[in-house]
């Protein structure tokens, strides 16, 4: 109390910090301030001769065991297990937290711990700790093994050893977890989801020959997210989103537009940028319809007057007359036939030719020959067609609209929301729901719209 506080600092005054010390140290019973005194104390001085010898996370501990349900305590041991312990006090100092919380208290407090013992200890060792401080707790008290504390940290854990962990042990936690799905919060349930869709991509990024920058770049930022905590994982988003940022357009074609894999990783770090958005209450820019319209009126003018926009309004108006190709070496002998000769044996010949054709398109009724030439010439237009589309896409639709996102900062998926909205209003020379497609499943552009949307103004 106040009365304690006065002669606290009366006696640091008279006697210095070892008297004060001294004097928390014969009071009993000690209050929950007296050991947050005494934690303070323990690291300005060694405190006075013959008395037990005690760190700050042993004086907090020792409070807890006092008054359990102290709040400032709890909080102070929560400070202390996110700022961390040094590496040679670690193993130790969970062990000591593991006998000294309840359960619940403890897989709820120590997970940046853990996350640092990821980090700083082989896996193997790792290993062992865990199963040493887990049996310790469980020891304490806890009947359910799938109860939400522990269970919000294994899936901690699990993400953030994606990296490290050899397959046995994850392939045991997440049959664990999956097991107990139900059972989880809405929240760690997400979570789980988060993990397996991570080793869905470290499994298929194995196989990938592609590198460069931006991959690099994605991979450290999910890297820094399973392994760090939030304010350092921040600052990598911050730092490597910068740097795409800065490779300008050109990052839109380093991972392709529709690659699977590359698309897997793009939806991950979507999650986790939308995550640290949250957090520091952000959110993606709302396109504006009346701007979005003017910006794609502009673009539709050299779109229509692209020499391959006219190409896919001849092609579909000369399709029905592809089918007369099958009669074309018919009609050239009858040309061979009619053209250089005269005469009885010109007649003849012309005759014959003319059976030939007659004969060709009987036995093309007969056994739909036509038809089967028809199914393959609207097939071969289809081709034809979506091969332009894409070139169209690619050289200028696909760059105008990372323009229209560095603009706007906005998404491609808003974009396309936006363009579903417009396709209603008025008509246009294009296909809206075809841009607003190749849009929600360009990764390419996704990707460069995140880097423009973390850009601080």
């Amino acid at each position: 109390g106040r009365a304690l506080g006065e002669a606290l600092l009366a006696r640091v005054r008279a006697e210095g910090l070892a008297g004060a010390y001294e004097l928390l140290l014969s009071k009993q019973p000690k209050e929950p301030d007296d050991y947050l005194h005494l934690a303070l104390l323990s690291d300005l001085t060694p405190g006075p001769e013959g008395a037990p010898a005690q760190d700050y996370l042993g004086w907090v501990l020792a409070g807890l065991r006092s008054h359990p349900d102290d709040e400032g305590l709890e909080a102070s041991l929560a400070a202390l297990c996110g700022d961390g312990l040094p590496p040679e006090d670690l193993a130790e100092g969970l062990e000591r937290i593991a006998r000294t919380l309840s359960p619940g208290r403890f897989y709820a407090l120590t997970g940046p711990l853990w996350l640092t013992a990821l980090r700083q200890t082989p896996f193997d060792a790792f290993k062992l700790l865990w199963g040493r401080c887990d049996r310790i707790s469980r020891g304490r008290g806890l009947s359910d093994p799938g109860a939400p504390p522990r269970a919000r940290l294994l899936v901690r854990l699990l993400l953030g050893a994606a990296w490290r962990a050899d397959e046995g042990w994850s392939r045991e936690t997440l049959a664990f977890l999956s097991q107990n799905h139900t059972r989880l919060p809405a929240e760690v349930g997400s979570d789980l989801d988060f993990v397996e869709q991570l080793r869905d991509y470290l499994v298929a990024r194995s196989g990938e020959v592609a590198q460069g920058p931006a991959w690099e770049a994605v991979d450290r930022i999910l890297r820094a997210y399973a392994e760090l905590t939030e304010v350092p994982f921040d600052q990598v988003l911050y730092r490597e989103l910068t740097s795409l940022r800065e490779r300008g357009v050109g990052l839109i074609g380093e991972l392709g537009s529709e690659a699977e894999t590359a698309a897997l990783a793009v939806s991950l770090l979507e999650a986790v940028a939308a995550e640290s958005e949250a957090r520091r209450l952000r959110s993606a820019p709302e396109v504006r319809l009346r701007h979005l319209e003017g910006s794609l009126r502009r673009l539709e003018w050299g779109y229509v007057n692209d020499y391959r926009w006219r190409l896919l309004r001849v092609i579909p108006a000369a399709a029905p007359y592809l089918p007369w190709v099958a009669y074309l070496p018919a009609v050239a002998l009858v040309v061979v036939a009619v053209l250089p000769r005269t005469g009885v044996d010109g007649g003849l010949l012309s005759m014959a030719a003319c059976a030939m054709v007659l004969a060709f398109w009987v036995c093309d009724r007969l056994f739909r020959l036509g038809e089967k030439v028809r199914q393959r010439a609207l097939h071969l237009t289809g081709y034809l067609m979506d091969q332009l589309r894409e070139q169209i896409y690619a050289s200028k639709l696909r760059p105008a609209m990372a323009e229209l996102l560095a603009r706007t900062r906005s998404s491609p998926s808003a974009l396309a929301e936006a363009l579903d909205a417009l396709d209603q209003r008025a008509p246009w020379s294009w296909s809206c729901e075809w841009l607003a497609s190749h849009l929600r499943r360009d990764v390419g552009l996704t990707l460069f719209s995140l880097a423009r949307r973390f850009e601080r103004p």
